[in-house]
């Protein structure tokens, strides 16, 4: 059996599955639809659209965040969340290149 090369993997895809798997949970789906369409809001402007704790709406928060999702900017004592329309673009569109440049079509 000949010898596959191995094969290097993108840093671009590793950021976008990031963003992907966050977007599986159909909880933060809610979440973001709620920022995108409000703007910045806080954890407890979120959390009162949902029947789950408040720190479980920051647990998803920092996935979101992790996953560069929304931006987290703190104003007094709270932290607000908003939609990071223009990543979540870059990194979607990305991958649409990257599947038609280097995928063989069926």
């Amino acid at each position: 059996m000949p010898e596959v090369a191995e094969v290097v993997v993108p840093v671009k895809i590793t950021r976008t599955i990031k963003v992907l798997n966050s977007l599986a949970d159909e909880t933060r789906q809610k979440i973001l639809l709620l920022i995108g369409t409000h703007g910045k809001l806080c954890v407890n402007e979120i959390a009162a659209h949902f029947s789950v704790s408040r720190p479980a709406i920051s647990h998803h928060l920092k996935v979101l965040k992790d996953s560069r999702l929304v931006s987290a900017e703190k104003l007094g004592k709270e932290m607000y969340y908003s939609f990071n329309r223009d990543y979540v673009l870059g990194s979607l569109q990305w991958l649409i290149e990257y599947i038609r440049s280097t995928a063989k079509a069926v």
